[in-house]
């Protein structure tokens, strides 16, 4: 009789699992969901960090709909549970694909864009104690963000390690090009905003049909219409 190799997740699950993790990983993984960037970004706006604010939403927008196109494109399964024991606080989460993992998408953009700002004359009137203290928190999120992915069962080590790096490609695209977007968008008239939102519009609908029934299309979605409305919004 051959005995079936246990996987190498459902060993690491078993040699680190305790009740404290659980908990820690179940609720940390809130963070890099749509409610948490829901109830975050807007208070960038509020707070009058209006480039930050702008520039996080292009970069969770693209995220978002960049790992749902590819999620629903190839249609490759989460880990199979059993033997993998899912954690999740989000029941919606476990009806997406699993390559690539978009939490680890979204908290590897933002960490990255953060750094870079932390980094640049933006962050100047901070301490360098504070400037380190930050650059910390930043790698403690993104590292808490993808191994609670591995640790919770909803991701494999390809869909953590893909997602970290289309993550860090879209913050070096938006480095590149996205203030230059933002200058053409705000420097003509009310065309350029408009061709912004077809552009948006076509890329949602050349979005795949998935195998089976899944949110991603929906998030895309929602998440294009947020950034339609501050493109708008900061145009006029």
């Amino acid at each position: 009789m051959v005995r079936a190799e246990t996987p190498p997740l459902a060993r690491l699950q078993a040699l680190l699992r305790s009740p404290f993790l659980d908990s820690y990983f179940a609720v940390s993984a809130n963070l890099g969901t749509h409610t948490f960037f829901m109830i975050f970004l807007p208070i960038m706006f509020w707070c009058d960090y209006i480039v930050f604010g702008r520039a996080l939403v292009n970069l969770l927008a693209s995220g978002v709909i960049v790992s749902g196109f590819m999620k629903d494109l190839l249609c490759l399964p989460r880990p199979v549970s059993p033997p993998i024991h899912r954690i999740t606080m989000s029941g919606s989460a476990a009806l997406e694909y699993g390559f690539p993992s978009t939490h680890t998408t979204n908290a590897m953009s933002v960490v990255v864009y953060a750094i870079t700002i932390l980094d640049s004359d933006m962050a100047k009137d901070l301490s360098p104690e504070m400037r380190n203290l930050s650059v910390v928190l930043c790698l403690m999120y993104v590292v808490s963000i993808g191994f609670g992915r591995l640790y919770c069962g909803m991701h494999g080590f390809t869909d953590v390690v893909s997602g970290g790096v289309l993550g860090a490609l879209l913050t070096g695209v938006h480095y590149l090009y996205g203030e230059r977007l933002n200058d053409w968008v705000i420097g003509g008239s009310i065309i350029r905003p408009i061709i912004l939102m077809l552009l948006i519009l076509v890329i949602v609908r050349a979005h795949p049909e998935p195998a089976d029934n899944c949110p991603c299309f929906d998030d895309s979605v929602a998440f294009s219409g947020v950034v339609i409305g501050i493109n708008f919004a900061y145009w006029q």
